[in-house]
């Protein structure tokens, strides 16, 4: 200790590198020395811990101390303070010191001992056989229906139709369910199922399940049958589209509108040479007609007007006038032999006839004064017929110079209007994909947060003394797991692989592949579901394939059924965005479309439409997380359809140029319609003038011949009245002469 103190006092020597400059002005301060810990004090053994403050026989040492160590280390360094006192007893004597360390670990040891009781309370635990008792019966009487309550709430929420279970089978000590005539309804057509199994067979891992898991070890399914008959309607009452599903419709809607209005302007643009409206813009500076009709139906209008009243007038004067004298042209006066009323009747007849004349006189006067206003309107019906004829041979040169039609503006055609249908298929079938990604959701691992991570801390207390090593099997068994399942049937097989709710504890994805046959239909896919959180993989890679699938849509632009041929490959991923590509094949199509204006390219359209029958469509789709759709496709119907539009054209153009003819003509005709009218109003006039002068000369006639056939009857009956004067003076032989004679 001596050598100690003296070498603290020492003083440290400095070389000549080690000395202070002249520039440095502060002597070096001295090195801090360290001073020494002090010795922790001994604890006593009273200060033991109860447990091991006592006696033990050896056997009693063994039972209560020893065998409830299970570390080798430990065990032996407690064996080694017990020792055997006077009476023979195993103690650790009082005198006995430890350090401290020692001594905290010896305390910890009582406590760990303590804890490890052996002995059963009987009242707790016949408590617990009870309950379990209770949950046994409950189970074995409503296991079946629970299960079935559960299997059949869970399809309907995912197909949105009914599900009929006939029978559930629970075995839980045989591990294994079985579920007897399931069929599920179809939502668009709630009076077929989507399909009918007879039984599912499910052997389950009874170990996981009394540890709160569901692990099916293999699923067999057989006794598939497609598109059955029901009953009983499967309708389920609507669900409200989500918020995401609505965006999505609405966004589809929008493109598929913007894409047929582009097919209405590609149309239009062929045909816009053909515009009836275009070539009376092109040619409305030359045409004279319009103008020539305002003035003329101007004129015609006035002098309508101006005479309009007269026609009536005249025609109530020659009704009465007939009236007056229908009894003097209606008898038949050959018959009449009363000389009185033959006077009378000639009368008659004279006056009626000095009125018709004056009646006569009166409406020629009028028809003269017209006559002026008559030639001037025929001029002005002369005059616009020329105008309307020369306008019609300036249009129809117009049309002559057209000989053909520019498609350079429909070249996309028909890749617009599969567009638009694209677009109202995404619209349509989006909400049926949400359903699928969120149903893969269920079965993808939820990544680890940084936040709810355990910290590791580090302990300042003493480790424990190396022990046995004891190791478990990895738990690798998640809360719900299918390890594999099958399904078979005539036309139908399907296989599933590894399906989990924590994907990462198996560090596998979900595998699936089928295929089945409805008809002449054909349909294969396969595809992966990875939602362990550590991969880069999308959460669903699937591929597609099928045959002689009916397609239908019905659209502004284009009405399309047929046969589709199909392969795609689409993947999806956990924030609902998703994307496909693929081929489809068309055939036995059946090609039209609604009616549209100009009418004459609607029909040519309609008729190149017909006449594709086949169609191949290469197609990418995207949908992204935010809500927005991209759609791009080619297709060879592009060509098609021109070749055919072209074909029509030349074929038709005589018949193109007779029907864009006869729509300028007619709205020529709608410009010049109201001055023909006018002058038709105007002339329909003079029509009933000239009408009623004919008239009145033949009333006139009627009269002058009535009344020379009354003159003549009364000259008749004076002839007869002298005749018989004279016979009455004549003597008897003379009368009978004359008889003899006559």
């Amino acid at each position: 200790m001596a050598e100690n103190k003296s070498d603290k006092k020492t003083p440290v020597s400095q070389t000549a590198s080690e000395k202070p400059s002249a520039s440095q002005s502060k002597p070096a301060k001295p090195a801090k020395v360290k001073k020494a810990k002090k010795p922790k004090k001994p604890v006593s053994a009273k200060k033991l811990p109860s447990l091991l403050k006592k006696s033990y026989t050896e056997k009693n040492f063994n039972k209560k101390i020893l065998k409830k160590i299970y570390i080798a280390d430990d065990k032996k360094f407690i064996a080694a303070l017990f020792k055997s006192n006077e009476k023979g007893l195993l103690e650790i004597p009082k005198e006995t010191s430890f350090p401290p360390d020692d001594f905290r670990r010896l305390k910890l040891l009582s406590n760990e001992i303590k804890r490890q009781k052996g002995i059963i309370n009987a009242v707790p635990f016949a408590a617990v056989l009870i309950f379990c008792a209770v949950i046994g019966i409950a189970v074995t009487l409503f296991k079946n229906t629970l299960v079935k309550y559960g299997i059949t709430t869970g399809m309907q929420s995912i197909f949105e139709a009914k599900t009929d279970i006939a029978d559930v089978d629970l075995k839980i000590f045989k591990s294994s369910l079985k579920i007897s005539g399931l069929a599920q309804a179809n939502n668009d057509e709630p009076m077929k199922n989507l399909f009918e199994i007879e039984n599912i067979t499910v052997d389950f891992n009874l170990t996981q399940l009394l540890r709160g898991k569901f692990d099916a070890e293999d699923i067999s399914v057989t006794g598939i049958a497609l598109g059955t008959q029901r009953k009983t309607s499967g309708e389920l009452p609507l669900k409200i589209k989500s918020a995401k599903a609505k965006k999505t419709e609405k966004t589809a809607g929008n493109h598929s509108s913007a894409a047929i209005s582009s097919v209405k302007e590609s149309l239009s643009s062929v045909f816009a040479d053909y515009n009836p409206n275009t070539i009376i813009a092109n040619v409305e500076n030359n045409l004279k007609s319009p103008e020539l009709a305002q003035e003329a139906q101007k004129q015609a209008e006035t002098l309508a007007k101006k005479w309009k009243d007269e026609p009536a007038e005249i025609q109530k004067d020659v009704k009465e006038f007939k009236d007056q004298v229908q009894k003097i042209t209606s008898t038949d006066w050959s018959k009449m032999k009363n000389p009185a009323e033959l006077s009378e009747a000639l009368k008659t007849a004279q006056e009626a006839i000095e009125n018709g004349k004056k009646l006569k006189e009166k409406t020629e006067k009028t028809y003269k004064e017209m006559s002026s206003d008559t030639k001037k309107v025929k001029e002005l019906k002369d005059s616009l017929a020329s105008a309307i004829k020369n306008d019609r041979a300036l249009v129809q040169k117009e049309l002559d110079k057209i000989t053909s039609f520019s498609m350079d503006k429909a070249k996309s055609l028909m890749s617009d209007a599969i567009t638009a249908v694209g677009y109202s298929l995404i619209g349509k079938y989006y909400p049926y994909v949400e359903k699928g990604v969120s149903l893969a959701q269920k079965f993808a691992s939820q990544p680890k947060s940084e936040k709810n991570a355990k910290k590791k801390v580090k302990s300042s207390a003493r480790g424990r003394m190396k022990g046995q090593d004891i190791y478990y099997k990895a738990d690798n068994v998640p809360v719900f797991l299918i390890e594999k399942a099958a399904a078979s049937s005539t036309n139908f097989s399907a296989n599933l692989k590894e399906v989990s709710s924590d994907p990462d504890k198996r560090g596998k994805p979900a595998l699936f592949d089928g295929k089945f046959q409805t008809g002449k239909q054909s349909h294969v896919f396969d595809g992966v579901v990875d939602g362990r959180s550590t991969s880069e993989e999308p959460l669903v890679k699937a591929n597609y394939s099928g045959t002689n699938y009916p397609v239908s849509e019905n659209l502004e632009v284009i009405n399309l059924s047929g046969l589709a041929k199909i392969a795609l490959k689409a993947t999806a991923d956990m924030d609902k965005s998703f994307s496909a590509a693929g081929t489809v094949n068309l055939s036995d199509l059946n090609l039209g479309a609604d009616n549209f204006e100009p009418a004459i390219a609607c029909n040519i359209y309609k008729s190149a439409l017909k006449s594709i029958k086949t169609m191949k469509i290469d197609f990418t789709a995207a949908h992204s997380a935010d809500g927005d759709i991209s759609l791009k496709l080619s297709t060879d119907a592009d060509k098609q359809l021109m070749s055919a539009m072209k074909t029509i054209f030349t074929e038709q153009m005589g018949s193109i140029r007779k029907d864009a003819s006869d729509q300028i003509m007619k709205k020529l005709d709608e410009k010049t319609s109201g001055a023909t009218s006018s002058i038709n109003e105007y002339l329909d006039i003079e029509k009933v003038m000239s009408g009623e002068l004919s008239a009145m000369d033949a009333v006139n006639k009627a009269l002058s011949d009535k009344k020379a056939d009354i003159q003549k009857q009364i000259q008749k009956q004076a002839a007869n009245k002298a005749a018989d004067a004279v016979k009455d003076k004549l003597p008897e032989g003379a009368n009978k002469l004359l008889k003899g004679l006559f």
